[in-house]
């Protein structure tokens, strides 16, 4: 075997050694070997040398991102050894039958050509079960990267050197957050649309937007920042747990690069492309916020991703009054005195408060909470109570089913629990038939849950509370 340079040690600093997993191996010899000791630090040990009388391993500490980047092909054994991130690295020697004989510490630097593996030792299995959970955070943060649309922001002047400005990126930040917003209000209310009522609708549609809302996977400061955002989709799961959810998700991601960020700006063409596919509410949510990013002459911004889908804008946005026109065109003057009057209205709200309970101290929560009805409609609690009966067969209830009931000026009336996914609606003149529709999805549910095992049935907790 080859003569190491190092310093002699009695043996490895790596206490109560166990082996993890054999990643690579030849013919039952194990080549490239995973390890924890006992503090849970990640060892990994490559076999570089033999001859007659026994072999010798290379030990080195790792990260558990160098650990994954090596799974997943990002980096070669080679590189994991040649740029391990170890002050030090451990030669040792094992006779024939496995027993420990000299160990010495070392450097990356000093190890031998002869001992590092081939330029493409790179990992062609991916991620095993076992890894998937062991680098269950690595292999998040790697799918939020992998799915991320990229900002850079850059400085329009040199004032302050080639550094952005903070209020400049929070600006960028909520800018694109609130277009982001729109979007997934936009797809769950067309998705939902024509099977739930209004209210259960933009309830629905918050929930998701606050979940969604884009997360800073990674944030690369320099002469310009770099912000990669991402839609959490990968653990995104609404409280209702029904096949809805796959529906929003699917594609949720790569349609917004698609229909919103790898647009050319100063094009009629996709203007009216987008124009025919959104309505002008639905335009508003979501390219208002870009069109007044683009406005603002405090920076420049560029727009690309990892998987190179947008194209359009890697080398800046850029952006023409004709293309904003047929996108966003100006309120007519119907529109024009409708705001007004919106903004001129008087509205009468009606609050539940305690006797001697100052109005001018109540928060923002305290009001929703306080809040019985308004000029425009009324929404209270409805119970349902004691027992169902349908078809002659009677479900008692453990506690009331509390619904919300919501009445507008017109006498339309709403009522739903959200949790349990059940609603009904109809003119005022028919309240109890809504009621007794209401009863009979619940009953449902019930027998549903009789025939599905309850770990396949999502409300299943939520159920078995009321019976």
């Amino acid at each position: 075997m080859l003569k190491i340079d190092g310093i002699d040690i009695k043996d490895l600093p790596f206490e109560e050694l166990q082996i993890q997993q054999e990643i690579v191996e030849f013919d039952g010899i194990p080549v490239f070997v995973h390890y924890t000791d006992k503090t849970n630090n990640d060892i990994v040990s490559y076999l570089v040398d033999f001859d007659a009388n026994g072999h010798r391993r290379l030990f080195g500490k790792i990260n558990k991102q160098e650990l994954f980047d090596y799974l997943i092909g990002i980096k070669s054994l080679r590189t994991l050894f040649s740029e391990i991130s170890s002050d030090f690295i451990f030669f040792v020697d094992y006779d024939k039958s496995e027993n420990f004989v000299s160990a010495k510490l070392s450097s990356k630097y000093l190890i031998p050509e002869k001992y590092l593996p081939v330029e493409e030792s790179h990992n062609d299995d991916g991620l095993s079960d076992f890894y998937l959970d062991y680098l269950k955070q690595n292999y998040y943060d790697y799918v939020m990267k992998l799915n991320s649309f990229i900002v850079k922001v850059e400085s329009p002047d040199q004032v302050h050197g080639k550094t952005v400005g903070a209020r400049e990126t929070a600006i960028v930040l909520n800018h694109y957050s609130t277009s982001v917003e729109g979007y997934i209000d936009t797809k769950v209310t067309n998705v939902l649309r024509g099977d739930f009522i209004e209210s259960r609708i933009k309830r629905r549609a918050s929930k998701t937007k606050n979940f969604l809302s884009p997360r800073i996977a990674d944030a690369r400061p320099g002469n310009s920042i770099e912000l990669w955002l991402a839609i959490d989709t990968p653990v995104f799961k609404n409280a209702e747990a029904d096949k809805y959810d796959e529906k929003i998700k699917e594609g949720l991601i790569d349609d917004y690069k698609r229909d919103v960020l790898d647009v050319d700006y100063t094009s009629e063409e996709d203007a009216k492309i987008i124009a025919e596919k959104y309505t002008p509410e639905e335009r508003k949510k979501i390219f208002e916020p870009i069109y007044r990013l683009l406005e603002n002459n405090d920076f420049k911004i560029s727009i690309y991703d990892t998987k190179n889908t947008i194209q359009k804008n890697k080398q800046g946005l850029k952006s023409n009054d004709k293309f904003w026109k047929t996108l966003l065109p100006p309120p007519s003057i119907e529109e024009l005195q409708q705001e007004q009057e919106k903004k001129h209205r008087i509205v009468t709200v009606v609050l539940n408060l305690e006797e001697g309970q100052n109005i001018t101290k109540l928060t923002k929560k305290s009001l929703q909470e306080t809040l019985l009805f308004t000029q425009e409609g009324a929404e209270t609690v409805y119970q349902i109570k004691d027992s169902i009966i349908v078809n002659g067969k009677e479900i008692v209830l453990k506690k009331p089913i509390k619904c919300v009931l919501v009445i507008d000026v017109n006498n339309y009336l709403q009522l739903y629990n959200e949790r349990l996914g059940i609603g009904s609606d109809g003119h005022g003149d028919k309240f109890n038939e809504i009621v007794e529709s209401v009863k009979t999805q619940f009953f449902d549910l019930v027998e549903n849950l009789k025939e599905i095992e309850e770990k396949d049935y999502p409300r299943a907790q939520e159920i078995k509370q009321y019976i």
